[in-house]
């Protein structure tokens, strides 16, 4: 009989640490979270920033091949 108390002693122990070691990460895990959202967020925008800008260049290049055919 006290060894099944003393196993479910320790269950209920291990329970107890797990649920206070959950609550005193979930802040740091929480920032994380917004942060990651936040680099996927930038990392968006910056490849719409590129295709801008790869969309730009082509139109620079199709107009200077216009000018060089003008000229020639």
């Amino acid at each position: 009989m006290a060894i099944i108390g003393v196993i479910a002693a320790a269950g209920v122990t291990m329970k107890s640490m797990s649920q206070l070691g959950e609550i005193m990460f979930r802040p740091r895990l929480v920032d994380v979270v917004r942060a990651n959202a936040a680099v996927a967020e930038e990392r968006d925008q910056r490849a719409n920033i590129h295709a801008k800008i790869a969309a730009a260049d082509k139109i620079v290049a199709e107009q200077e091949e216009a000018r060089k055919g003008a000229r020639a």
